[in-house]
């Protein structure tokens, strides 16, 4: 299980029990992630690339953030990964990491004027998408509504970066179900991963 708000031990063991008349019908023990948990430094230095997308909800000390958030992105615009993908990764980092305004401006600029020609273009059309979205024009005064949008967009991606790593590419059906879901369905969705056999035993129809 991937937990993304609830820190517990970081990494660990958890037990699900179903009882019925005092008797065990179903036990089951689960190796759990609890990102807050997590010291977010290694995992943005690693090769999973998922893992330093995700880095932004792990622990980061208030200081570091600007500094491990430019890294984190550096490195997802440099990895392997095509450019669909990429794009996902660096929406994670975006939608979670935990920057004030000031650090948030820091970040663009620096992202904008990056020495690296792929650090610029993948910056640039990742704030001109959250623009349109309307997260960037008043986001003084809209900023909670735009959080609440980002952190959607970054769920989703997080959600649908497991799909493929589980399942291979998916659909265009599938992608398109996943973009309608709601925070909840999504969240219901993450832990039926643990289980699910296939698409279909998720409600996934292509």
């Amino acid at each position: 299980a991937l937990y993304l708000r609830v820190g517990l031990n970081g990494l660990g063991w958890e037990e699900y029990v179903e009882t019925y008349w005092d008797e065990d019908l179903l036990r089951f023990r689960y190796p759990y992630i609890g990102l807050p948990a997590l010291d977010a430094a290694p995992y943005i230095q690693g090769t999973n690339w998922l893992g330093v997308a995700l880095a932004a909800l792990m622990r980061i000390p208030p200081a570091q953030r600007l500094t491990l958030g430019q890294t984190a992105w550096r490195r997802l615009v440099q990895c392997p990964e095509n450019d669909y993908r990429k794009y996902l990764l660096c929406e994670c980092v975006d939608a979670y990491l935990p920057l004030d305004e000031s650090q948030r401006r820091a970040l663009e600029t620096t992202m904008l004027q990056d020495s690296d020609l792929g650090v610029r273009t993948m910056a640039t059309t990742l704030f001109e998408k959250l623009r349109e979205e309307g997260r960037e024009e008043g986001r003084e005064e809209g900023r909670k509504e735009g959080r609440r949008t980002g952190l959607l967009e970054g769920q989703r991606a997080v959600i649908q970066a497991q799909l493929e790593e589980r399942f291979g590419p998916l659909s265009a059906s599938v992608q398109a179900q996943l973009q309608t879901m709601t925070a909840e369905r999504l969240t219901t969705l993450g832990r039926a991963l643990l289980r699910a056999v296939s698409l279909h035993a998720l409600g996934l129809e292509d």
